[in-house]
């Protein structure tokens, strides 16, 4: 789960003051295997089990932890409908590894599995179609393989047949799909990659509740197998963000990565992913106050046009917002690329100790105002901490 320390919240605020961004307004990470449908982008938009059909599973995508449905019920009830029923603007998107060979794929009767989407519930154990409106995205089976739907209920069914893709969605294997949704049009991406647009009428609002692995009238559009990292945004997010989201670490890559050289103190902060990646800050902590912050080397103060080399901060929009032992953080009011395998050297701010474990811990604000860890790793010193009692001298 991110945590989103005070700092953060002050950068998000302090650079976000200065352009609109896309705010997430729900995100399911799936990791909280005691409260798996957790939003974990600080709303409160949780999602209750409504049966026996949904629980936590250890296989996943991203982070530890995964939502499983066997395609028998209603998936996740969220708690604060109102936050989806006024959305005309917006993004979807998740990870899905689906049971295409489920007896139970959409209910057992359609060939829909709906990933989020509204639905008509009437009282417990009864279901109806609601008032009709809303709007649900999944995937669409067809023969073994499965394309994607967008419906907007009771107006049009935005379809992405499998036979028109070149790498259509299989049984049991992970892939990455989004849906931009504008006023009219609908433009699906799989794994990165735009795949079609098709465009319609708006659809209507409702007053139904929305559920995570169902739409529509009740559970005859219910998915089967897991799902991960599904969020919401009330824009319609760019190809690059969501190539982005699409490969947050891919096998043998480990994201955004924090290194600390022991010989000489040198930190940098590296992107290991398979695509750049849009960041507009940064923050670095240690418990054990193990910075040199004289030592540290902005990228406000050392990679801009006034100061530095402008390879980084080209408009000399970055600013400091802590220097201190245990706190270096800084942003930008704009938004900085890092491109696949790009270092920032961030100078030899940290100073030799006993003290690594969980000490410093390293965040990164990203272009769409949401925060991600970042993975530290140390080098150096025959790959072993320093340990009490070794002559060190700070």
């Amino acid at each position: 789960m991110i945590r989103y320390t005070p700092l953060l919240l002050t950068l998000a605020l302090a650079v976000g003051a200065s352009q609109c961004e896309a705010v997430l307004v729900a995100h399911y990470e799936f990791d909280n295997s005691s409260n798996v449908g957790l939003d974990t982008a600080g709303g409160d938009n949780n999602g209750t089990s409504v049966g026996a059909d949904s629980s936590y599973s250890g296989t996943s995508r991203v982070g530890s932890g995964a939502l499983a449905l066997d395609g028998t019920g209603l998936g996740l009830r969220l708690d604060n409908p109102a936050d989806f029923q006024s959305l005309t603007t917006f993004t979807i998107a998740a990870f899905v590894r689906p049971d295409l060979n489920s007896v139970t794929w959409g209910g057992g009767s359609v060939n829909i599995g709906r990933i989020f989407g509204s639905v008509g519930v009437d009282s417990p154990g009864g279901v109806y179609f609601g008032d009709g409106g809303g709007y649900g995205f999944g995937l669409k089976l067809i023969g073994e393989e499965a394309g994607l739907r967008f419906t907007t209920f009771a107006v049009k069914d935005y379809d992405v047949n499998p036979d028109t893709l070149a790498n259509p969605l299989l049984d049991d294997e992970w892939a990455h799909v989004a849906v931009v949704v504008t006023e009219g049009a609908a433009e699906f991406f799989i794994n990165g990659v735009s795949v079609a647009t098709d465009t319609g009428n708006n659809g209507n609002p409702t007053t139904n509740p929305y559920h995570i692995g169902a739409g529509g009238g009740g559970n005859s559009d219910s998915y089967a197998g897991l799902l991960d990292d599904l969020r919401v945004y009330n824009e319609a997010l760019d190809v690059s963000t969501i190539a982005g989201l699409a490969s947050p670490g891919d096998s043998g890559q480990k994201g955004l990565v924090v290194t600390v050289d022991r010989g000489t103190g040198n930190i940098s902060l590296t992107n290991d992913t398979s695509s750049g990646t849009e960041i507009r800050g940064y923050s670095l902590t240690s418990a054990a106050s193990r910075f040199d912050s004289g030592e540290w080397q902005s990228i406000s103060e050392n990679y801009d046009q006034g100061n530095g080399s402008a390879s980084i901060d080209t408009n000399d929009d970055w600013l400091i917002f802590s220097q201190t032992a245990d706190d270096l953080s800084e942003g930008t009011t704009g938004e900085t690329m890092l491109s696949t395998g790009q270092s920032v050297m961030l100078g030899s701010a940290w100073r030799k100790g006993p003290f690594e474990g969980n000490d410093i811990q390293a965040e990164v604000l990203l272009a769409d105002g949401t925060t991600m860890s970042a993975v530290v790793e140390y080098t150096g010193n025959g790959d072993s901490p320093f340990i009490m009692g070794d002559g060190l001298v700070d």
